[in-house]
């Protein structure tokens, strides 16, 4: 064993040297004597041997001085990068973002034509490898594969909020009347969080939030944004890669297709001749050339010259004010994920540093709340962590964005920041005395 590598929920991971295996080797052993969980993990990855997905190369049990059994695996070590953090760092084309969606929805069609779901795709489970640069999937804490038991016992088993497909938002809410339904893992729902990740690595953010509604009947909606706009509005995203987004973000699962058909579409579309993206950390419309920082001096030089005081202006004036900087919204982990993860679990953080804020602006209007969205109680607090009273409505901060950015995906501007209108929780049921049957 060499060093602790990450930790996450219920294991930690050591990069190892195998004694059977030439180079180093994640070892991941549970943080405690047992977890079903952790031990579906690796039942889904005996059944998988993929080239976008790390191989299980052995698993047992560790006996500590008191005791008690801890089991552990043994996977391949993938020395690589999360997606959106290769995406900062390395600023690909179009076509090298598409190549490697393309990759991922190529291990996607595999997983699910052995019967396995993932239910946690995202850009932090998306490891791109330096050797090749291909993308691999890793966690499979939240997988399921045909024929496995029932883990979970709450609403939902174990994902991350954003990623969260309709179909799997209205089976939380209908499950405050129906607490011992089951929600079917489907391959569905990985392909919507496919065109979530597509998303945020394509347009720097995640798309608008989805909106519940009820309607007098007592029956709930989800109402999907229409994404045409901010799509239409990023120049570098084609027609046709706006249409892969689309289909793969559609409300009806039948309507996203197949893994097999984006890997086809995603890889047409990285074969065409695309101009590259602006650099992740900072987008083209705030950046400053030389020759701009030189215009600007042009005031200060033409002061000085007719007030005859060139050199005394010249001491006395500041320095070049260095372009506006934008907080990069690859800098982001995926917000409030529940998942067994292979780091640490995060919290949603806001990226923009408390130095850096914008001063409120006091000609805004105050956001007026809408439909269905939850309100502040007695004391001005909202339900959510994460929720921001505002107006009489509760609202959730996202990612830094200007004006343009904030109106395109049907957000509020209000004291610099963008705000979401968050979603009514679902009703509570009332206790039962035998707990629902375990997914």
């Amino acid at each position: 064993m060499q060093a602790l590598h990450s930790q996450g929920a219920f294991g930690v991971i050591y990069r190892a040297v195998g004694v059977e295996h030439p180079g180093p080797v994640a070892l991941k052993v549970s943080l405690s004597p047992w977890n079903a969980r952790f031990a579906r993990e690796a039942d889904v990855l005996s059944r998988i041997s993929l080239p976008g997905v790390p191989g299980l190369l052995d698993r047992g049990v560790l006996r500590d001085p008191s005791g008690a059994e801890y089991p552990f695996f043994v996977m391949q070590w993938v020395e690589g990068t999360p997606l959106y953090a290769w995406a900062e760092q390395h600023s690909p084309s179009i076509q090298e973002r598409c190549q490697m969606l393309a990759g991922l929805a190529r291990t996607l069609e595999d997983l699910h034509a052995s019967g396995v779901v993932h239910r946690d795709v995202k850009g932090d489970n998306v490891l791109v490898q330096l050797s090749d640069r291909w993308p691999v999937l890793i966690d499979f804490g939240s997988g399921h594969f045909h024929g496995a038991p029932r883990l979970t016992w709450q609403s939902l088993p174990p994902g991350t909020p954003e990623y969260l497909s309709a179909q799997a938002c209205l089976f939380e809410i209908g499950l405050a009347r129906n607490r011992n339904s089951y929600y079917p893992p489907s391959p569905a729902d990985d392909l919507y969080a496919l065109g979530v990740t597509a998303y945020r690595l394509l347009m720097g953010h995640y798309p608008p939030p989805l909106d519940a509604q009820e309607d007098e009947e007592g029956t709930w909606h989800i109402i999907s944004p229409d994404l045409r706009s901010p799509l239409a509005s990023n120049p570098q995203v084609a027609p046709r890669l706006r249409e892969v987004l689309l289909r793969l973000l559609s409300e009806a699962p039948e309507a996203r297709g197949t893994a097999t058909q984006a890997a086809k579409e995603l890889e047409a579309v990285a074969n065409e001749p695309v101009p590259r993206l602006p650099a992740a950390s900072q987008p083209a419309t705030e950046r400053v050339s030389p020759l701009e920082r030189a215009w600007a001096w042009m005031p200060w030089l033409a002061l000085a010259a007719l007030g005859g005081f060139t050199v005394l202006l010249w001491n006395l004036a500041p320095g070049p004010v260095p372009p506006p900087q934008r907080a990069s919204a690859f800098q982001s982990p995926d917000a409030g994920t529940s998942a067994v993860g292979d780091t640490s679990p995060s919290q949603p953080q806001s990226s923009t540093p408390p130095s850096q804020e914008k001063k409120p602006v006091a000609q805004e209007p105050l956001p007026e709340p809408r439909s269905g969205q939850p309100r502040p109680d007695e004391k001005g607090r909202c339900p959510g962590p994460r929720q921001v009273p505002i107006n009489g409505g509760c609202w959730v901060e996202q990612l830094p964005m200007n004006a343009e950015e904030c109106a395109a995906n049907s957000y509020v501007l209000f004291k610099g920041k963008c705000y979401a209108p968050a979603l009514a929780p679902p009703k509570q049921p009332q206790p039962t005395s035998r707990p629902p049957e375990a997914r």
